[in-house]
């Protein structure tokens, strides 16, 4: 398959599946979303194609963000339990990320070269 047809269907792929787990509204489909932008990420990689990576990986936040929507629509996000949950999450992650930003600047270096070689 030639470059612009594989990127192409690629894209394709990716969309279909991220509008299908909108429209569906439900878990599965934004799981479904998620391992089939996985999956194209995951060739992207492979072949050394960065614009199927970047559509692999925005089919992947599609999914990741309907699973999010469906996970709110389950519980009551408001109440005083779930805002201290939020609140600590959001403080963790943040000294996550403060720690390792020399690791993360590498990762993207790297990420970087590969698909420039």
């Amino acid at each position: 398959m030639s470059n612009g047809a594989f990127e192409l269907f690629s894209l394709g792929l990716v969309a279909a599946m991220s509008v299908i787990a909108v429209a569906e509204g439900t878990l599965l489909a934004g799981i479904v979303s998620v391992v089939f932008g996985l999956l194209v990420l995951a060739c992207g990689f492979k072949t050394k194609r960065l614009r199927v990576f970047v559509v692999g990986m925005a089919g992947g936040a599609a999914g990741l963000i309907q699973i999010a929507v469906v996970a709110t629509s389950l519980i009551a996000l408001f109440s005083w339990v779930n805002l201290a949950v939020l609140g600590a999450v959001i403080i963790l992650l943040a000294s996550f990320l403060e720690k390792r930003v020399g690791a993360i600047g590498d990762w993207q270096l790297a990420l970087r070269e590969h698909f420039v070689a």
